[in-house]
């Protein structure tokens, strides 16, 4: 089974919202004529874009699986390296 489709609706002139599977995936927030900046889920800045598609397909890859950190990264760890 693959992953679910980017849906992109216009909330306005200048953003546009990105869903995936029904929940919220990243926008495009245009600030000149030729500026597209590319949020993600968390509203993280992914990059700046000339042209909207390139925002779109940068965002359209695949999610990546949450990072681990702190306390359950250590315990990640420490599990891996019992297993060994």
């Amino acid at each position: 089974m693959g992953v679910p489709e980017l849906v992109w609706s216009r909330v306005d002139g200048d953003l546009t919202v990105a869903t995936r599977a029904g929940a919220f995936a990243g926008y495009i927030d245009r600030r000149s004529a030729a500026t597209y900046v590319l949020f993600d889920d968390h509203a993280r800045q992914v990059g700046v874009f000339d042209d909207p598609g390139d925002a779109r397909r940068a965002l359209g890859t695949p999610p990546l699986p949450p990072r681990r950190t702190g306390l359950s990264a250590l315990i990640a760890r420490a599990r891996t390296s019992l297993l060994r």
